[in-house]
């Protein structure tokens, strides 16, 4: 997997003698304390805080205790580049804020997690084998549970661009995905992949188990949380009275009868 291989033999390195005498870090922008991203930007790319475009950006209080360049939007985009390129001669370590009892090799390892290249794993989801696909999603699911914002991503993009489950095997596949879902944090964008899927695929005999896990999630959730995308699903698919009344007892737009169809 990517995460073996962290650091690249022949990259210019440096001793970071404030943790451990062992512990190297790569001479790459990235790893400059005076380099900054948009937080809601791919970490990978930002700015040099030492360019003289930003000397006046950085007296906006959002700027300096959120690190938001809405400020400067239109500049930053301008001047923002690739964090992993070679370091110039200004380069000043960044200081690592590590918890409290935490190693620095656990530290390290985590960000190694959160950070990796996740994109080999997506393109691997679109292979034929299944069970190729399912050790692929186990991968990514994890690289998601570590904070890792590509993998997260693409996980759900995934879930998202996928067709109507017409066999019993894609409804089975389907049944594992809800799975791999609800083991990850509850977010709006897994609410929207759950109800995608209701959209797309028919209630009928043979996906009964697929409707059942994936109301059973959305039970899960605060009523507040699930309400306006299933009033927006029950509004663009029509489903039999029992099917359609059981969603809206799962989304509290109904008072529950029984909850034996669960």
């Amino acid at each position: 997997m990517r995460e073996e291989q962290e650091m690249n033999n022949d990259s210019e390195m440096c001793l970071d003698d404030d943790f451990d005498d062992d512990l190297m870090v790569e001479l790459i922008c990235q790893n400059c304390s005076c380099f900054f991203h948009h937080d809601d930007d791919d970490d990978c790319m930002g700015i040099c805080s030492l360019d003289e475009g930003f000397e006046s950006c950085w007296e906006d209080d959002l700027l300096l205790e959120k690190i938001d360049f809405s400020c400067c939007r239109e500049l930053y985009l301008q001047k923002c580049f690739d964090g992993s390129r070679e370091a110039c001669d200004k380069f000043e370590k960044a200081m690592m804020d590590i918890p409290e009892g935490m190693s620095v090799d656990t530290y390290l390892h985590i960000r190694a997690l959160k950070d990796a290249d996740t994109s080999d794993l997506y393109q691997c989801l679109h292979q034929t084998d299944r069970k190729s696909v399912l050790r692929a999603l186990d991968w990514i699911s994890y690289f998601a549970r570590q904070d890792n914002h590509e993998a997260y991503d693409n996980l759900i993009r995934f879930c998202l661009e996928l067709g109507p489950a017409t066999s019993l095997e894609e409804v089975e596949f389907r049944v594992e995905l809800v799975k791999i879902l609800s083991s990850l944090p509850r977010a709006a964008q897994i609410v929207d992949a759950y109800v995608r899927e209701l959209t797309r695929t028919p209630s009928n005999n043979m996906t009964r188990r697929l409707y059942t896990e994936i109301l059973k999630e959305l039970s899960r959730y605060p009523h507040d949380e699930i309400q306006a995308p299933i009033e927006n699903l029950l509004s663009q698919t029509r489903y039999s009275y029992k099917i359609k009344r059981r969603i809206k007892e799962v989304a509290g737009l109904v008072e529950t009868e029984d909850d034996s169809w669960f």
